[in-house]
């Protein structure tokens, strides 16, 4: 029986095994980059559109518990030359009490880190489901969440309504319905991974740089658009920013449900392994002793993706646990953002207006780092291929990415330190020293990068559907690493330091950033790809009647 000759044209796979692509009549249903720009446009629209205002609803509700406890230590005259009509302005010894402050500081760590505590226990499973049913829909039930969480809001800004006197209670609703249904972690997370399964091998940073450029044009246009609102209405009424953000969610989860197409076709699934666990859940469900520790477990499960690993003989490989804890430390950092609004509201009195403009201003400003810079240094920077090969070395692209990630957090620590220093009755200086860690915006997009490419880096030689299976659990540990250290640990940490010295020293908050980002920074600078030696996925070697014991693959020098 003859061999026959293929040409190279000719698929190396028969049909029944090969992926099914769409025809070309229907280019229109193909996944592509291009559907998520409505989603990322008009989701970080809705986002950006209560910026500002979640925080004035958190410092109101902040200075109504305080004086209406102790009405005494005010001028009257200053609190409640309010009528029914005026009642949703917010007087300015809101922004000026210390005691205000720090009650609002407390109160946004709360809802901050109940948001991120449900998120980080509900992550890594939203990116398991997200493998197995698609990313459309983990997508758009995270954005029913942001509705709902937006609707409360809403209601608890409805001053007039019996449910006044309980806005305290009502608002912690909010952060449960995000936290459930995965807030922004999530959605973020299934943003890249869409983009991962579409994206060919090598630096995704510019990628998800792109990405997160979008998201910081409608984060600038958002605070802009519910500025103009507030300076139209004479009483500051914040109620129509949460129902314009909670419609603009609604059309992005139809947009997502109905019109985008899935990035996974049903042949990159992986096959489901209930049937084959049901016995071991069983025993699980049964032991009460098992029972207790589940949620610990389900949290940090997902964290196992970058756990250290054994290339052959040679000493584990750190380098991904280096990455993922400089990740997390950063992150911690990144938790500054909101009292950093607080911040601004009591140094310069700044209203839910002004602060709009100055988080408008910062958008545009990070939009322009991820869209124009950031590009622009991919173009001058990018390494190409020697001479002779068709595609840069894999651990020339990983170098690219650390090398921008530790740039990004460079220009953070010097953004810090510039307001430390900085002379506290100056408005323009701190938007400008801030202004710097907009040049820093491509850290989580080039951190995103490079924990993908590290990992398509070590399982170079693993097969396509092994690494393909990985993608959603990845970036699931990547949003719990993000709920850990952005909405849990990180505001405890800051929402504990500025409540303890906003009447001594306000800057305590940027000093606690700056040591942050300091030593996410030096962690980075310790993490470097191993040069000769990956390890290659051998879990299922056993079935092709191979050893099961890793093997070190030598790989020619870049």
């Amino acid at each position: 029986m003859s061999t026959p000759v293929l040409s190279e044209s000719d698929p190396l796979l028969p049909e029944t095994q090969r992926q099914h692509q769409p025809t070309p009549n229907h280019y229109w249903r193909r996944p592509h980059p291009q559907w998520l720009i409505p989603l990322a446009l008009i989701s970080s629209l809705a986002r950006g559109l209560t910026l500002a205002a979640r925080v004035q609803i958190v410092t109101r509700i902040a200075c109504d518990s305080l004086h209406r406890a102790s009405r005494a230590t005010l001028d009257p005259t200053q609190y409640l030359q309010t009528t029914e009509s005026t009642i949703s302005a917010i007087p300015d010894v809101c922004f000026t009490d210390p005691a205000v402050q720090a009650s609002a500081a407390q109160a946004q760590m709360i809802l901050t880190v109940i948001s991120g505590g449900v998120t980080a226990l509900t992550a890594g499973r939203w990116g398991k489901w997200g493998d197995k049913s698609g990313r459309n829909k983990v997508m758009s039930v995270a954005l029913l969440g942001l509705v709902m969480a937006e609707s409360v809001y809403a209601l608890v800004s409805l001053r007039h309504l019996p449910l006044k006197h309980h806005g305290h209670k009502l608002i912690l609703l909010a952060p449960i319905f995000e936290g459930l249904f995965g807030s922004w972690p999530t959605l973020q997370a299934n943003m890249n991974a869409y983009l991962s399964d579409i994206t060919p091998q090598g630096s995704a940073a510019r990628m998800f740089s792109r990405f997160m450029g979008i998201l910081y044009i409608g984060f600038a246009v958002g605070p802009s658009i519910a500025s103009f609102v507030l300076r139209q209405s004479a009483t500051k009424n914040l109620t129509p920013l949460f129902i314009m953000s909670a419609v603009a969610y609604s059309i992005s989860l139809l947009f997502i449900l109905l019109i985008a197409p899935e990035s996974l076709h049903s042949s990159d699934k992986p096959p489901s392994e209930s049937s084959s666990n049901d016995t071991h859940d069983t025993h699980v469900q049964n032991d009460p002793e098992t029972a207790m520790w589940r949620p610990i477990r389900r949290l940090i499960a997902p964290l196992a993706a970058f756990r250290p690993r054994r290339a052959g003989a040679m000493r584990k490989d750190y380098t991904l646990t280096i990455i993922a804890l400089s990740y997390f430390i950063y992150l911690m950092s990144l938790a500054l953002y909101q009292l950093k609004y607080l911040y601004a509201e009591h140094v310069f009195s700044w209203d839910a207006e002004r602060l709009g403009y100055y988080i408008s201003y910062m958008g545009f400003a990070r939009a322009i780092t991820l869209l124009v810079l950031m590009p622009a240094w991919n173009y001058l920077f990018k390494p190409l291929p020697i001479r002779g090969r068709s595609s840069v070395s894999p651990r020339r692209e990983l170098n690219f990415d650390l090398s921008l990630v530790r740039m990004s957090i460079l220009l953070d620590v010097l953004s810090h330190a510039s307001v430390i220093v900085a002379p506290s009755s100056s408005a323009t200086w701190f938007v400008l020293a801030t202004t710097l860690t907009s040049l820093g915006s491509t850290s989580v997009p080039s951190y995103s990068s490079t924990v993908l490419g590290y990992v398509r880096y070590r399982t170079a030689q693993a097969e396509q559907e092994d690494q393909q299976e990985d993608v959603g659990v990845l970036f699931g540990g990547l949003a719990v690493l993000q709920s850990l250290g952005q909405t849990i640990i990180g505001p405890i940490l800051f929402g504990l330091v500025y409540s303890a010295t906003v009447s001594t020293f306000p800057k305590g908050v940027f000093v606690l950033a700056c040591s942050l980002a300091g030593m996410a920074f030096v962690l980075m600078l310790i993490a470097r790809p191993r040069k000769r030696l990956i390890l290659v996925g051998t879990h299922r070697d056993g079935a092709r009647g191979r050893s099961g014991m890793p093997k070190p693959i030598t790989i020619p020098p870049a």
